[in-house]
């Protein structure tokens, strides 16, 4: 039986929903364990983002657990941003400090944090783990839960993180598993001035160049030729040497 929620409580729920009708503001639907049913006004909700739709939102927050305040009972209606804005003052952080935390959205160069579904952080990508050039989204995803070190607050409050410390060493292996001058199956993730990323398995990437003598996009699957593993610079470099086969028929 759905439980009454007061004026100015705070609740954690799940939102189900992203409501887009013409004519009226976007909405997100929250659902609470008890069945009960509310609404988060676009203007409620935490991320500063402009030009949000329906499909921006979804990837935001579709399945995630927030916390938000009610501040209507009829219709019930919540605010992410007031929830954040009152809970945050009941924590302190420092340089330095631990802290677990879930991943909320992620991109090539960062991922969104929450800390007690309230705190944000910011993990760059520079500080995942022990490589210099990761793809985020090959190795994190909305849900993934970290253990991080709190490396910088600014002065507006942001707050930087990094899972470094946290992130087993995985050169060892990886000079055991790669050789230079030997061929490996990968596949192109992104084109830079610098040369074309090419990723071997989730989060480890090689940066090839110059660009091959042929042709590439992002998506193809190429071979790669190692030339240089440096654990020092964090990174692994090589060249193209072949387009792979298609497997036809599968």
């Amino acid at each position: 039986m759905a439980k009454k929620m007061n004026l100015n409580e705070i609740h954690l729920g799940r939102i189900t929903a992203v409501n887009n009708v013409e004519g009226q503001e976007l909405t997100l639907k929250i659902e609470f364990e008890d069945g009960t049913e509310g609404i988060i006004p676009l203007a409620e909700l935490r991320l500063a983002e402009e030009n949000l739709d329906a499909r921006k939102l979804a990837r935001r927050y579709m399945g995630r657990y927030v916390k938000a305040k009610v501040i209507s009972t009829n219709p019930l209606i919540l605010s992410q941003v007031q929830a954040a804005a009152e809970l945050s003052k009941q924590y302190t952080f420092e340089v330095g400090q631990t802290v677990t935390v879930v991943t909320t959205y992620v991109n090539k160069w960062r991922a969104e944090l929450e800390y007690e579904y309230c705190v944000p952080m910011i993990l760059p990508n520079t500080e995942y783990g022990w490589l210099s050039k990761v793809d985020l989204r090959q190795t994190l995803f909305p849900g993934s839960v970290l253990q991080v070190e709190i490396i910088d607050i600014s002065d507006t409050g942001v707050i930087t993180v990094s899972q470094k410390k946290f992130a087993p060493n995985p050169w060892p292996l990886l000079k055991k598993k790669y050789h230079p001058k030997s061929q490996y199956l990968g596949r192109v993730t992104d084109l830079l001035k610098s040369g074309v990323l090419v990723n071997l398995e989730p989060g480890v990437d090689v940066l090839c160049t110059p660009y091959p003598f042929f042709s590439v996009d992002v998506g193809d699957e190429v071979a790669v030729e190692i030339v240089d593993i440096n654990p020092d610079a964090g990174r692994i470099k090589g060249y193209i040497t072949a387009q792979a086969m298609q497997v036809m028929g599968r």
